[in-house]
Order: C-alpha cells, then sequence, then structure tokens
C-alpha cells in the first residue's frame, strides 16, 4: 500500500513540476527589464519565416526545433537580414518552449550556445503582446532639443 501511495505522490509531483519550471520573466520594470536583458547575446524584432524540426535534445530535455526570422529590428548584438534560432519544443511548441508562428512578429532574445543561438522557453513574445516595461527598453522615448 505504502509502495502504490509514493508512486501516486510521485507521479502528481512529476505532473506539476512543469508549471514551475516554465515560469517566465514579467518585465515588472524598466531597471528590471534592462538588467534581464544583459544576459543575451541577442535581442531583436522580427517576422517568424519558417520552423523544422531539428530532432532530440540532449538526455533530459524536449527535441529542438529551429525558426527562421526575417530581422526588422536589432537591440543587441548582430544579425544578418535573416537569422536561425534555435529552441526547445518541437513544431508547434509544447508547454515549456516558445511557440513561433509563421508571419507573426516577435521579441526574441537569445543566447550564444554550442554555437548556434538558443532562445529558451520564455524567449519569444508576440511584438502584439509586448509588456509595456520591454516596450520602454526596446523603444525609448526621444527627446527633443529645446
Amino acid at each position: 500500500m505504502y509502495l502504490k501511495l509514493s508512486g501516486l505522490c510521485l507521479c502528481l509531483l512529476t505532473l506539476a513540476l512543469p508549471a514551475e519550471a516554465c515560469r517566465c520573466f514579467t518585465y515588472r520594470s524598466v531597471t528590471g527589464t534592462q538588467t534581464h536583458l544583459r544576459y543575451y547575446d541577442l535581442v531583436f524584432t522580427g517576422t517568424a519565416l519558417d520552423t523544422r524540426y531539428v530532432g532530440e535534445g540532449k538526455v533530459g530535455q524536449e527535441d529542438v526545433s529551429a525558426t527562421k526570422f526575417q530581422v526588422t529590428g536589432l537591440y543587441r548584438g548582430e544579425a544578418g537580414d535573416v537569422i536561425e534560432i534555435f529552441h526547445h519544443g518541437g513544431i508547434g511548441g509544447d508547454v515549456c518552449g516558445p511557440n513561433f508562428n509563421n508571419g507573426d512578429d516577435y521579441v526574441v532574445s537569445a543566447r550564444v550556445t554550442d554555437e548556434r543561438l538558443l532562445a529558451g522557453p520564455c524567449d519569444g513574445i508576440l511584438a502584439s503582446e509586448m509588456p509595456a516595461n520591454l516596450r520602454a527598453v526596446l523603444y525609448p522615448p526621444t527627446s527633443e532639443s529645446p
């Protein structure tokens, strides 16, 4: 009986883990957002062009996909007109991975990992849903001279 109950508890705990592991940065302040973006090698806005399945990730990780973007704005790092970003989750994304839909505009942040750009679970935000503090950092108000 004890073995069955402990197995049930382990199963329920396993089901609850992904929600905790996928918590995203919330961009609560301009200063916090600026600090958060410093950890990335590349931050840009772009239109998703095509997503392809790459294969299985390392042990214990999800599958890996790659999405090509037409870069429309560059805020950190260097990129050409079209860039490929790798991310966890299959085509169509998953609970804890970005889901890039072809034709949609995104703000994407990525780190260089194993000689390629990798976006984490929360590193692709629809441009139309950009939080106000992220918008303030990426598009600072211009001051006009008197």
